[in-house]
């Protein structure tokens, strides 16, 4: 596609310039340049995939995961070790509320069936550029995984009560 649309804008470009070389009017040199910048943004665009079913906040004792309709999400669960002198992180916290120890933020990117898929832009326990997966699993719930052996089920709001813990 990028390909088609370099050609596309160099072709609309020569027009142009063989235009205002033979003393066309600048209306026409304007249509050419409206013209290439439709035909960029057309093919040099990229397309969302639709998140919608995985869009919201999902939720488990001690962890949830926040995901937003452009693929971005936020993770966030509980270590259970609360930081001190000598505690290695990640580790938990309290500032007027319990600061989940464990973080990450994902960017999802692909939708396969019930899988969306994406990679790790930051957090403090897999490497940025590790691979993310949320799938989609019956009694609106997911399953949140990311690094090696990692793997939270979460519930959305219409799961059934206590089933993702207190």
């Amino acid at each position: 596609m990028r390909l088609f649309a370099k050609a596309v804008v160099l072709t609309v470009l020569s027009g142009l310039f063989a235009l205002l070389l033979m003393g066309y009017t600048t209306d026409a040199a304007r249509a050419a340049t409206r013209f290439t910048s439709i035909a960029t943004d057309t093919y040099m665009s990229r397309k969302v995939p639709d998140f919608s079913r995985f869009v919201g906040f999902w939720y488990a004792h001690g962890a949830d995961v926040v995901v937003n309709a452009d693929g971005q999400a936020h993770f966030g669960a509980r270590t259970y070790t609360w930081c001190g002198p000598g505690v290695k992180q990640p580790c938990d916290s309290s500032q007027g509320g319990i600061i989940d120890g464990y973080t990450e933020n994902i960017q999802f990117s692909r939708v396969d069936g019930n899988v969306a898929y994406g990679t790790i832009t930051s957090g403090n326990v897999c490497p940025v550029g590790s691979e993310a997966t949320l799938t989609l699993l019956p009694g609106n719930q997911v399953r949140f995984s990311a690094g090696v052996g990692m793997g939270n089920q979460l519930c959305g709001p219409q799961a059934a009560v206590g089933a993702c813990g207190a």
